[in-house]
C-alpha cells in the first residue's frame, strides 16, 4: 500500500525541489492526562510541522509542560508547504507525524495523499461549532482536528449605544433618531466599515447562497436567485444611507476611528479585536446583523486544523499529539497567541465571538475554485458603486462554469 502511495505522490510532485525547513524548537512535553492515548505516546517522539510563526508561542507554552512525551515543532520555510510534506513523506525515513493545515487547502492535501481520517471521537457537536466540523470535513469524512479560526464581527461602542442589532434596519432606526450631545460630540459616523474588503462583505451574500455544498467540496455553483438579489439590493442601498466611501473608509481607518471613539458601529476581523481591547474602549461584539428576518448574513471564516500524516511511523503517538495540540491545551491559545480556538468549551471567555463563528461559513476547499472570491470582490465593488446586480451575478456564475469545464 505504501508503494502505491509513493508512486502516486511522486507522480504528482515530480520535479519539485525539496526546500529547507528550519527547526523552531524541540523539547520534552507531556500529553494531557485526558488523552486516551497518553500511555501509548509517553515514550514516542512526534514531529509537528507548521507554517505560521504566530503559533510558536503556543508551542513554546506546550514545551514548558515537561513530561515523558517528546515533541519536535518545526516551522516550515517553504514556497509549497503541502508539496514539501508530501515529498518528505515518500523519500524521508522520518516524515512528520502531525502538521497544521489551512482547511482551505484540504482538497490539495487529500490529492497529495497526506490526510488521515480522524473520526468523531473528539470532533463532534458537543465540542465544536458546526462551522468548525464543516471546515475539517471533506467528502463526508473528517480529516483533521479544528484548531483556530478567524471571522468578522460587528462591534459597537457602549459609550454611545447599548443596541445589539440583530438586523441592519435597527441601526438605521438608531441613526434616524440619533442626537448629538456633549457625550458623543467626537462621533464622526454612526456606521462605517471597509466596503472594499471582500472577506467582510461576503457576509451579505453568504446567507443566501450555498456554493460548493455544505462542506465546501462540491463543484456546484448556483448563486443567481431572488434572495441574493434582494440581499445585494439592500447592500447597495447602505451606500446612500450611511455615506461610506470606497477610497476613504479603509479597514485601518475604520479600526483606528473605532479605537478613538469616532464610530458607533463597525465590522472588524476577529484578529483585530485585541487592538480594540488594548485601546480601553468599552465595546460589545455581535455577529454581523442579518438583513431581515428572512435574509441572513453569514460571515466568512478561515480555519486551521491539526492533521495526522498517514505516513507517520507512530500513529498512536501522532493522534495523541494532535488531540493534545488541538483540544486539551486549547484554552491557552488565545492567551498566548491572540488566536481564537475552535473548541466550543472555550466560548465562555469570548461568547459573542464564538456566536459569530457558529454562524459563519468556512472558506471553500476545492482546488478548482478559480477566481471565485476575486470575482465576488469585483462584483461587490461594482454593486456598491451602483452597478447592475443581475449582470454581476451572471459574471460570477459564467466564470465558475467555465472554470469547472476546464477540468
Amino acid at each position: 500500500m505504501k508503494d502505491l502511495k509513493c508512486k502516486r505522490l511522486l507522480a504528482i510532485f515530480l520535479g519539485l525541489t525539496l526546500t529547507t525547513v528550519t527547526a523552531c524548537s524541540s523539547s520534552k512535553d507531556e500529553v494531557n492526562e485526558n488523552s486516551s492515548d497518553n500511555a501509548d505516546a509517553s515514550n514516542s517522539k512526534v514531529t509537528v510541522y507548521y507554517e505560521d510563526k504566530a503559533l510558536s508561542p503556543y508551542f513554546e507554552y506546550i514545551n514548558q509542560k515537561s513530561g515523558s512525551a517528546v515533541y519536535d515543532y518545526i516551522q516550515a520555510d517553504s514556497d509549497d508547504y503541502i508539496a514539501d510534506i508530501a515529498y518528505n513523506s515518500t523519500v524521508s525515513d522520518n516524515p512528520c507525524d502531525v502538521f497544521i493545515l489551512n482547511c482551505a487547502d484540504m482538497e490539495k492535501a487529500y490529492y497529495a495523499a497526506i490526510l488521515e481520517e480522524v473520526g468523531t471521537t473528539i470532533v463532534n457537536t458537543d465540542n465544536y461549532a458546526k462551522s468548525a466540523i464543516q471546515s475539517v470535513t471533506y467528502k463526508n469524512k473528517i480529516y483533521g482536528y479544528p484548531l483556530i479560526f478567524s471571522t468578522s464581527v460587528m462591534v459597537y461602542n457602549k459609550a454611545y449605544t447599548t443596541l445589539e442589532p440583530q438586523y441592519f434596519t435597527q441601526i438605521e432606526d438608531f441613526a434616524n433618531n440619533y442626537e448629538v450631545t456633549e457625550n458623543n460630540a467626537q462621533v464622526q459616523s454612526i456606521l462605517s466599515w471597509d466596503t472594499d474588503d471582500s472577506f467582510i462583505n461576503y457576509a451579505f451574500v453568504a446567507g443566501s447562497i450555498n456554493p460548493f455544498g455544505v462542506n465546501g467540496d462540491s463543484e456546484n455553483v448556483s448563486i443567481n436567485n431572488e434572495e441574493v438579489k434582494e440581499a445585494l439590493a439592500y447592500y447597495q442601498s447602505l451606500n446612500s444611507l450611511f455615506y461610506m466611501e470606497l477610497d476613504d473608509d479603509t479597514y485601518d481607518r475604520c479600526l483606528e476611528q473605532f479605537r478613538n471613539g469616532a464610530l458607533c458601529y463597525t465590522i472588524l476581523r476577529t484578529q483585530d479585536l485585541k487592538a480594540v481591547e488594548d485601546s480601553g474602549i468599552d465595546y460589545g461584539i455581535v455577529p454581523v446583523p442579518d438583513i431581515s428576518d428572512t435574509i441572513q448574513t453569514k460571515s466568512l471564516s478561515n480555519n486551521y486544523c491539526v492533521v495526522i500524516n498517514p505516513y507517520s511511523k507512530n500513529k498512536t503517538a501522532a493522534k495523541a499529539a494532535a488531540e493534545h495540540i488541538a483540544y486539551y491545551y486549547a484554552d491557552k491559545l488565545y492567551e498566548v497567541t491572540g488566536d481564537y480556538s475552535c473548541v466550543k468549551k472555550n466560548s465562555s471567555e469570548y461568547e459573542q465571538v464564538y456566536r459569530a463563528y457558529e454562524k459563519s461559513v468556512p472558506v471553500a476547499k476545492i482546488m478548482n475554485i478559480g477566481d471565485y472570491y476575486t470575482d465576488w470582490h469585483i462584483a461587490l465593488y461594482n454593486i456598491w458603486s451602483g452597478g447592475n446586480i443581475e449582470e454581476n451575478l451572471t459574471m460570477i456564475e459564467d466564470d465558475m462554469k467555465a472554470q469547472f469545464e476546464k477540468k
